[in-house]
């Protein structure tokens, strides 16, 4: 008998592990980092990260929690907004600082087939972003949201690098720190890196026959583009 298959969810959000798209190599990812409370404390790890296939930005990490009895919290997975997490300065870690754990037993359980527009409502509801964007028109739709749902700093990235500015870049146009975590397919960082490497090979090619056209000529080269003899 062939298990059931898990159906992929009816948005454009989507799990990155097992999908054909990654984190670019000069940014972190945090799958399989630990989460803390302001505290400290250990909530648990970073399963995996939601991302937007239409926006290319990452919105949710997918947070399994630990059984913690001094928290009162059972081992599951919930969805937590990516602005709501900062990067430790130094280690792989990644704070909740604005996240209690109340909060965290409210969550609903993750769960991939339900991952819809009612499965971020709710998760809204739990930290009180009620000054989010509309919904679709004609009511709560059961699929999707529209783009105004993520006009709130619970999901602006760039909260993740408050602790962590070596990431951090200037975007000449606005002059906005910029947490570069958009996924790029695997096929392009594949294309990438062979250009990049025949690109390096070709300089250093060039760089060599430019050395060796500058460089001294040795006694044994005299002798042999002259013709003349070496005298002992």
């Amino acid at each position: 008998m062939f298990g059931k298959k898990t159906p992929e969810p009816t948005t454009r959000l989507r799990e990155l592990s097992g999908s054909d798209y990654t984190i670019p190599k000069n940014q972190p990812d945090i799958r399989g980092w630990d989460v803390r409370d302001a505290n400290k404390l250990k909530f648990g790890t970073v399963q995996d990260l939601i991302f937007d296939i239409r926006a290319g930005k990452v919105r949710y990490m997918v947070l399994q929690i630990l059984d913690t009895p001094e928290l009162e919290l059972d081992r599951r997975t919930v969805l937590v907004p990516i602005g709501m997490a900062e990067l430790d300065a130094s280690d792989n870690d990644v704070f909740l600082p604005s996240v209690n754990a109340f909060q965290l037993r409210a969550l609903p359980s993750y769960n991939k087939s339900r991952l819809g527009a009612k499965a971020e409502h709710d998760v809204r509801f739990i930290f009180g972003n009620t000054a989010l964007g509309s919904t679709q028109q004609g009511g709560l739709s059961q699929t999707d949201v529209d783009e105004g749902f993520y006009n709130h700093e619970h999901f602006d990235d760039n909260n993740m690098l408050r602790r962590r500015q070596g990431f951090v870049s200037q975007t000449p146009a606005t002059d906005r720190p910029v947490y570069h975590n958009e996924p790029v397919r695997r096929s392009d960082l594949d294309y990438n890196d062979t250009h990049a490497k025949r690109d390096n090979d070709e300089a250093y090619r060039r760089g060599f026959e430019d050395g060796q056209r500058h460089r001294a000529e040795t006694d044994d080269e005299y002798y042999r583009r002259t013709g003349k003899h070496r005298d002992i």
